[in-house]
Protein backbone atom coordinates (compact mmCIF):
# COMPACT_ATOMS: atom_id res chain seq x y z
CA UNK A 1 0.00 0.00 0.00
CA UNK A 2 1.07 3.50 -0.50
CA UNK A 3 -0.09 5.97 1.97
CA UNK A 4 -1.82 9.48 0.77
CA UNK A 5 1.11 11.71 2.40
CA UNK A 6 3.79 9.70 0.38
CA UNK A 7 5.34 7.77 3.04
CA UNK A 8 5.77 4.00 2.62
CA UNK A 9 2.93 1.92 4.02
CA UNK A 10 2.29 -1.82 3.98
CA UNK A 11 1.65 -5.12 5.89
CA UNK A 12 4.54 -6.96 7.31
CA UNK A 13 4.19 -10.86 7.35
CA UNK A 14 5.19 -14.26 6.37
CA UNK A 15 3.24 -16.59 4.65
CA UNK A 16 -0.25 -16.85 2.86
CA UNK A 17 -2.90 -14.70 1.88
CA UNK A 18 -4.26 -12.77 5.36
CA UNK A 19 -7.45 -12.93 6.46
CA UNK A 20 -9.68 -10.32 6.65
CA UNK A 21 -12.57 -9.68 8.92
CA UNK A 22 -14.90 -7.07 9.96
CA UNK A 23 -15.82 -5.84 13.26
CA UNK A 24 -18.74 -7.79 14.21
CA UNK A 25 -16.86 -10.52 12.51
CA UNK A 26 -14.08 -10.10 14.97
CA UNK A 27 -16.30 -9.76 17.63
CA UNK A 28 -17.93 -12.77 17.52
CA UNK A 29 -14.18 -14.54 17.34
CA UNK A 30 -13.47 -12.93 21.05
CA UNK A 31 -16.59 -13.99 21.98
CA UNK A 32 -15.73 -18.08 20.74
CA UNK A 33 -12.34 -17.62 22.22
CA UNK A 34 -11.24 -20.96 23.92
CA UNK A 35 -9.19 -18.56 26.15
CA UNK A 36 -9.95 -16.39 28.99
CA UNK A 37 -9.40 -12.52 28.14
CA UNK A 38 -6.30 -12.13 29.93
CA UNK A 39 -4.16 -14.46 28.04
CA UNK A 40 -5.31 -12.68 25.14
CA UNK A 41 -4.21 -9.56 26.64
CA UNK A 42 -0.69 -10.79 27.84
CA UNK A 43 -0.37 -12.18 23.97
CA UNK A 44 -0.97 -8.92 22.58
CA UNK A 45 0.72 -6.98 25.00
CA UNK A 46 3.67 -8.76 24.24
CA UNK A 47 3.03 -8.12 20.54
CA UNK A 48 2.90 -4.47 21.41
CA UNK A 49 6.03 -4.34 23.12
CA UNK A 50 8.47 -6.27 20.86
CA UNK A 51 7.11 -3.79 18.43
CA UNK A 52 8.05 -1.15 20.19
CA UNK A 53 11.30 -1.98 21.29
CA UNK A 54 12.02 -2.35 17.28
CA UNK A 55 10.25 1.34 16.42
CA UNK A 56 12.61 2.92 19.38
CA UNK A 57 15.73 0.75 18.15
CA UNK A 58 16.18 -0.40 22.30
CA UNK A 59 15.05 -0.23 25.83
CA UNK A 60 17.72 1.87 27.24
CA UNK A 61 17.33 5.59 28.11
CA UNK A 62 13.51 5.32 26.49
CA UNK A 63 10.70 6.93 27.19
CA UNK A 64 7.13 5.62 26.41
CA UNK A 65 3.96 7.25 26.71
CA UNK A 66 0.71 5.23 26.72
CA UNK A 67 -2.24 6.71 26.06
CA UNK A 68 -5.05 3.98 27.29
CA UNK A 69 -8.73 3.67 27.18
CA UNK A 70 -10.91 1.34 29.20
CA UNK A 71 -11.73 -1.04 26.84
CA UNK A 72 -9.29 -4.36 25.56
CA UNK A 73 -6.89 -1.88 23.62
CA UNK A 74 -6.60 0.07 26.65
CA UNK A 75 -5.24 -3.27 28.89
CA UNK A 76 -3.55 -3.96 25.77
CA UNK A 77 -1.28 -0.74 25.95
CA UNK A 78 -1.48 -0.54 30.39
CA UNK A 79 -0.06 -4.22 30.29
CA UNK A 80 2.05 -3.33 27.36
CA UNK A 81 3.89 -0.36 29.44
CA UNK A 82 4.48 -3.33 32.21
CA UNK A 83 6.45 -5.53 30.03
CA UNK A 84 8.53 -2.38 29.06
CA UNK A 85 9.07 -1.01 32.27
CA UNK A 86 10.85 -4.14 33.59
CA UNK A 87 12.81 -3.58 30.69
CA UNK A 88 14.45 -0.69 31.83
CA UNK A 89 11.76 1.76 29.73
CA UNK A 90 10.67 4.96 31.62
CA UNK A 91 6.49 4.36 31.05
CA UNK A 92 3.46 7.07 31.46
CA UNK A 93 0.10 5.88 31.64
CA UNK A 94 -2.79 8.70 30.39
CA UNK A 95 -6.05 7.44 30.64
CA UNK A 96 -8.19 8.73 28.30
CA UNK A 97 -10.42 10.26 30.29
CA UNK A 98 -7.58 12.58 31.28
CA UNK A 99 -6.56 13.49 27.84
CA UNK A 100 -7.87 16.93 28.43
CA UNK A 101 -5.55 17.94 30.27
CA UNK A 102 -3.40 17.46 28.00
CA UNK A 103 -4.64 19.53 25.15
CA UNK A 104 -1.34 21.81 24.98
CA UNK A 105 0.14 18.41 24.40
CA UNK A 106 1.49 15.25 25.41
CA UNK A 107 4.93 15.28 27.12
CA UNK A 108 7.80 14.40 25.22
CA UNK A 109 8.81 11.08 25.01
CA UNK A 110 10.63 8.17 22.41
CA UNK A 111 7.26 6.75 21.74
CA UNK A 112 3.57 7.42 21.97
CA UNK A 113 1.38 4.36 22.35
CA UNK A 114 -2.20 4.69 21.08
CA UNK A 115 -4.16 2.33 23.15
CA UNK A 116 -7.47 4.58 23.38
CA UNK A 117 -10.06 3.09 20.91
CA UNK A 118 -9.78 -0.37 18.84
CA UNK A 119 -12.10 -1.33 15.66
CA UNK A 120 -15.85 -1.10 17.31
CA UNK A 121 -15.34 2.76 18.43
CA UNK A 122 -18.02 5.47 17.07
CA UNK A 123 -18.03 8.66 17.61
CA UNK A 124 -15.52 11.76 17.18
CA UNK A 125 -11.33 11.38 18.11
CA UNK A 126 -9.48 14.26 18.89
CA UNK A 127 -6.79 13.78 20.71
CA UNK A 128 -3.94 15.87 22.26
CA UNK A 129 -1.23 16.56 19.52
CA UNK A 130 1.67 14.05 19.32
CA UNK A 131 4.49 16.68 18.85
CA UNK A 132 7.20 14.89 17.07
CA UNK A 133 6.91 11.24 18.73
CA UNK A 134 6.56 8.46 16.80
CA UNK A 135 3.17 6.63 17.46
CA UNK A 136 2.61 3.16 17.75
CA UNK A 137 -1.03 1.87 17.16
CA UNK A 138 -2.92 -0.97 19.05
CA UNK A 139 -5.00 -3.27 16.16
CA UNK A 140 -5.84 0.45 14.58
CA UNK A 141 -5.47 3.92 14.91
CA UNK A 142 -7.79 5.34 17.53
CA UNK A 143 -10.61 7.03 15.48
CA UNK A 144 -10.09 5.49 12.64
CA UNK A 145 -13.47 3.18 11.61
CA UNK A 146 -12.61 -0.27 11.61
CA UNK A 147 -15.26 -0.99 8.40
CA UNK A 148 -15.01 2.28 6.24
CA UNK A 149 -11.48 3.37 7.25
CA UNK A 150 -12.91 6.56 7.41
CA UNK A 151 -11.31 9.11 9.71
CA UNK A 152 -13.65 10.14 12.57
CA UNK A 153 -11.83 13.34 13.94
CA UNK A 154 -8.16 14.16 13.85
CA UNK A 155 -6.56 10.04 14.52
CA UNK A 156 -2.70 10.03 14.97
CA UNK A 157 -0.86 8.92 12.29
CA UNK A 158 0.70 5.82 13.23
CA UNK A 159 4.54 4.81 12.26
CA UNK A 160 3.55 1.12 12.83
CA UNK A 161 0.21 -0.73 13.83
CA UNK A 162 -0.16 -4.08 15.80
CA UNK A 163 -3.33 -5.51 14.74
CA UNK A 164 -4.34 -9.35 15.95
CA UNK A 165 -5.33 -12.21 14.56
CA UNK A 166 -6.62 -10.77 10.75
CA UNK A 167 -6.50 -7.16 9.23
CA UNK A 168 -9.38 -5.30 9.48
CA UNK A 169 -11.44 -3.18 6.57
CA UNK A 170 -10.46 -0.20 7.85
CA UNK A 171 -6.43 -0.67 7.77
CA UNK A 172 -6.80 -1.67 4.34
CA UNK A 173 -9.35 1.43 2.92
CA UNK A 174 -10.14 4.96 3.11
CA UNK A 175 -7.71 7.03 5.63
CA UNK A 176 -6.94 4.05 7.31
CA UNK A 177 -3.42 2.84 5.42
CA UNK A 178 -2.54 6.54 6.00
CA UNK A 179 -2.97 6.65 9.38
CA UNK A 180 -1.80 3.03 9.97
CA UNK A 181 2.04 3.27 8.51
CA UNK A 182 3.33 -0.02 8.07
CA UNK A 183 0.95 -2.68 9.46
CA UNK A 184 1.98 -5.97 11.56
CA UNK A 185 -0.80 -8.67 12.01
CA UNK A 186 -0.19 -10.89 14.87
CA UNK A 187 -1.42 -14.65 16.00
CA UNK A 188 -2.77 -14.49 19.57
CA UNK A 189 -4.19 -17.37 19.49
CA UNK A 190 -7.96 -16.43 17.84
CA UNK A 191 -9.24 -18.83 15.42
CA UNK A 192 -9.81 -16.41 12.30
CA UNK A 193 -10.82 -19.57 9.93
CA UNK A 194 -14.03 -18.51 8.61
CA UNK A 195 -12.92 -15.43 7.36
CA UNK A 196 -14.61 -14.39 4.05
CA UNK A 197 -12.20 -12.11 2.81
CA UNK A 198 -8.36 -12.17 2.07
CA UNK A 199 -5.87 -9.65 1.19
CA UNK A 200 -3.29 -11.57 -1.62
CA UNK A 201 -0.08 -9.82 -1.81
CA UNK A 202 2.33 -9.44 -4.67
CA UNK A 203 4.68 -12.34 -3.72
CA UNK A 204 1.63 -14.41 -3.12
CA UNK A 205 0.45 -13.98 -6.84
CA UNK A 206 4.20 -14.85 -7.44
CA UNK A 207 3.87 -17.94 -5.49
CA UNK A 208 0.85 -18.72 -7.47
CA UNK A 209 2.78 -19.14 -10.71
CA UNK A 210 4.08 -22.65 -11.52
CA UNK A 211 7.86 -23.07 -11.92
CA UNK A 212 8.65 -23.41 -15.37
CA UNK A 213 11.04 -27.06 -16.75
CA UNK A 214 13.73 -26.82 -18.75
CA UNK A 215 11.39 -28.99 -21.11
CA UNK A 216 8.73 -26.61 -20.90
CA UNK A 217 7.48 -25.14 -24.28
CA UNK A 218 5.06 -22.39 -25.05
CA UNK A 219 1.89 -24.55 -25.08
CA UNK A 220 3.65 -25.12 -21.36
CA UNK A 221 2.05 -21.86 -20.15
CA UNK A 222 -0.80 -20.60 -22.93
CA UNK A 223 -3.36 -18.86 -22.01
CA UNK A 224 -7.26 -18.63 -23.65
CA UNK A 225 -8.89 -15.84 -23.25
CA UNK A 226 -12.74 -16.07 -24.62
CA UNK A 227 -13.85 -12.50 -24.41
CA UNK A 228 -16.28 -10.07 -25.99
CA UNK A 229 -18.98 -10.17 -28.92
CA UNK A 230 -18.95 -8.71 -32.40
CA UNK A 231 -17.82 -5.05 -31.83
CA UNK A 232 -17.25 -5.90 -28.28
CA UNK A 233 -13.73 -7.20 -28.52
CA UNK A 234 -11.61 -4.42 -26.77
CA UNK A 235 -11.33 -6.04 -22.90
CA UNK A 236 -9.94 -9.40 -24.53
CA UNK A 237 -7.35 -7.52 -26.38
CA UNK A 238 -6.40 -5.92 -22.65
CA UNK A 239 -6.49 -9.55 -20.98
CA UNK A 240 -4.36 -11.00 -24.13
CA UNK A 241 -1.53 -8.16 -23.51
CA UNK A 242 -1.75 -8.47 -19.51
CA UNK A 243 -0.95 -12.29 -20.29
CA UNK A 244 1.89 -11.67 -22.72
CA UNK A 245 3.33 -8.67 -19.93
CA UNK A 246 2.85 -11.94 -17.31
CA UNK A 247 5.11 -14.32 -19.02
CA UNK A 248 2.27 -16.40 -20.94
CA UNK A 249 3.79 -18.38 -23.77
CA UNK A 250 1.33 -17.82 -26.26
CA UNK A 251 -2.37 -16.19 -26.13
CA UNK A 252 -4.94 -16.98 -28.02
CA UNK A 253 -7.98 -14.32 -28.23
CA UNK A 254 -11.40 -15.91 -29.30
CA UNK A 255 -14.72 -13.51 -29.23
CA UNK A 256 -17.91 -15.90 -29.62
CA UNK A 257 -19.41 -15.11 -32.30
CA UNK A 258 -16.81 -13.08 -34.43
CA UNK A 259 -15.09 -14.67 -37.23
CA UNK A 260 -11.67 -12.97 -36.72
CA UNK A 261 -11.92 -10.02 -33.49
CA UNK A 262 -10.70 -6.66 -34.66
CA UNK A 263 -7.32 -6.44 -32.78
CA UNK A 264 -4.84 -3.52 -31.70
CA UNK A 265 -2.04 -2.66 -34.14
CA UNK A 266 0.03 -4.85 -32.02
CA UNK A 267 -0.83 -8.64 -31.26
CA UNK A 268 -1.93 -11.63 -33.40
CA UNK A 269 -5.33 -12.75 -34.49
CA UNK A 270 -7.12 -15.79 -33.58
CA UNK A 271 -10.47 -16.28 -34.92
CA UNK A 272 -13.49 -17.22 -33.00
CA UNK A 273 -13.94 -20.42 -30.73
CA UNK A 274 -16.70 -21.97 -31.85
CA UNK A 275 -16.11 -25.13 -33.52
CA UNK A 276 -12.58 -25.37 -31.93
CA UNK A 277 -13.14 -24.99 -28.18
CA UNK A 278 -12.72 -28.76 -26.55
CA UNK A 279 -10.84 -29.49 -29.66
CA UNK A 280 -7.28 -29.83 -28.19
CA UNK A 281 -5.52 -29.15 -24.18
CA UNK A 282 -2.88 -27.12 -24.94
CA UNK A 283 -3.70 -23.94 -22.86
CA UNK A 284 -3.04 -24.08 -19.09
CA UNK A 285 -5.52 -21.33 -18.69
CA UNK A 286 -9.00 -19.43 -19.00
CA UNK A 287 -9.86 -16.17 -19.29
CA UNK A 288 -13.62 -15.55 -19.75
CA UNK A 289 -15.22 -12.21 -19.81
CA UNK A 290 -18.97 -12.06 -21.00
CA UNK A 291 -20.30 -9.72 -24.40
CA UNK A 292 -24.04 -8.80 -25.08
CA UNK A 293 -26.47 -10.63 -25.65
CA UNK A 294 -25.36 -14.67 -23.91
CA UNK A 295 -23.63 -15.18 -27.19
CA UNK A 296 -20.77 -16.89 -24.55
CA UNK A 297 -22.95 -19.24 -22.61
CA UNK A 298 -22.17 -22.43 -24.99
CA UNK A 299 -18.10 -21.46 -25.08
CA UNK A 300 -18.66 -21.16 -21.11
CA UNK A 301 -20.35 -24.40 -20.94
CA UNK A 302 -17.12 -25.97 -23.48
CA UNK A 303 -14.52 -24.39 -21.38
CA UNK A 304 -15.87 -25.45 -18.19
CA UNK A 305 -15.19 -29.03 -18.97
CA UNK A 306 -11.30 -28.93 -20.00
CA UNK A 307 -10.50 -28.39 -16.28
CA UNK A 308 -8.04 -25.66 -16.31
CA UNK A 309 -7.50 -22.86 -14.64
CA UNK A 310 -9.93 -20.50 -15.09
CA UNK A 311 -10.78 -16.69 -14.16
CA UNK A 312 -14.01 -15.51 -14.21
CA UNK A 313 -15.09 -11.99 -15.05
CA UNK A 314 -18.55 -11.79 -14.80
CA UNK A 315 -21.06 -13.78 -16.02
CA UNK A 316 -20.41 -14.21 -19.84
CA UNK A 317 -23.88 -15.16 -20.71
CA UNK A 318 -25.08 -11.96 -19.57
CA UNK A 319 -28.74 -13.53 -18.32
CA UNK A 320 -27.93 -16.09 -15.80
CA UNK A 321 -27.85 -19.23 -18.28
CA UNK A 322 -24.11 -19.52 -18.26
CA UNK A 323 -24.19 -19.97 -14.39
CA UNK A 324 -20.95 -22.02 -13.67
CA UNK A 325 -22.76 -23.94 -10.72
CA UNK A 326 -24.81 -25.58 -13.59
CA UNK A 327 -21.74 -25.62 -16.53
CA UNK A 328 -19.40 -27.41 -14.21
CA UNK A 329 -17.24 -24.75 -12.62
CA UNK A 330 -15.29 -26.02 -9.72
CA UNK A 331 -16.27 -24.46 -6.42
CA UNK A 332 -13.80 -21.78 -6.22
CA UNK A 333 -14.77 -20.23 -9.54
CA UNK A 334 -18.39 -20.26 -8.75
CA UNK A 335 -17.72 -18.42 -5.62
CA UNK A 336 -15.78 -15.93 -6.87
CA UNK A 337 -18.78 -15.50 -9.45
CA UNK A 338 -21.11 -15.68 -7.13
CA UNK A 339 -18.92 -12.75 -4.61
CA UNK A 340 -18.92 -10.62 -7.94
CA UNK A 341 -22.18 -10.87 -8.25
CA UNK A 342 -23.23 -9.85 -5.23
CA UNK A 343 -20.84 -6.85 -4.65
CA UNK A 344 -22.20 -5.27 -8.02
CA UNK A 345 -25.83 -5.63 -7.90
Amino acid sequence: MASGDGRDAGIGHNGSVIPVVTPQEMADVDAEAPEPAEVLIGRAAWAVAREAVAVMGGTYGRRVTVLAGKGNNGNDGRVAAGILERRGVRTRIIEVADAPRWAGGLPACDLLIDAAFGTGFSGTWDPPPPGASPVLAVDIPSGIDGLSGEACGSPWHAVRTVTFAALKPGLLQGDGPRHAGVVVPVDIGLDVGRARAHLVEDHDVVAWVPRRDAVDHKWSHAVWVVAGSPGMEGAGWLCARAAMRGGAGYVRVSSPGAERPDSPSRGGRNGAAGNRMGRRGDCRGLTLRGGRGGSGTGTVRACACRGEATVWDRNPGGTGRGCPRSSGFGAVVWRRWRCHRRCHR
